[in-house]
């Protein structure tokens, strides 16, 4: 009986053996869920941005490669910012140097946030008529809106 036993339970290891090797082994074949949902998410803003400015196939054509540019930019710009006050959790011991070392350093980041935003619309300004510039100062805001509405949804599929 015991026999049995020991039997019953290195079949059961041996036939999860592969199951976990194979999670290890092949990774690339999986790709992370928050790659998914940053592709699910980029796919939604395309979408979303497309239908609410009407772009012509020629605005479409420009508009795209200035704003994923520009959105590249600032996401780079704001995970650097993100990094650099994730160092030290308690300000309160840091000298004064050092805190007006990081203040100096947060102002410095907004105002590059603020020279690349100045850009991309001088871009825009080449792109697209004023009225389509409102609709999309509109549009982005909107987007968010709307954005997190649907992840509070999601995180709580009971209401």
């Amino acid at each position: 009986m015991k026999t049995w036993i020991i039997v019953l339970i290195g079949v059961a290891i041996l036939g999860t053996f592969p199951i976990v090797c194979a999670q290890k082994l092949y990774p690339a074949t999986h790709p992370p869920q928050d790659a998914i949902k940053r592709e699910k998410i980029e796919t939604f803003r395309i979408a979303f941005y497309t239908e609410k400015l009407n772009l012509t196939p020629r605005e479409a054509q420009e508009f795209w490669p200035v704003y994923n540019a520009y959105k590249k930019a600032i996401d780079q710009k704001t995970r650097q910012g993100r990094s650099y006050h994730e160092e030290v959790l308690d300000f309160s011991k840091m000298s004064d140097q050092e805190a007006m070392a990081r203040v100096d350093n947060a102002i410095k980041q907004v105002q590059e946030i603020s020279a690349l935003t100045q850009k991309f619309y001088a871009n825009l300004k080449q792109i697209l008529s004023p009225q389509k510039i409102l609709i999309f100062f509109e549009t982005d805001r909107s987007f968010k809106r709307v954005l997190l509405k649907k992840l509070e949804e999601y995180k709580s599929p009971g209401k």
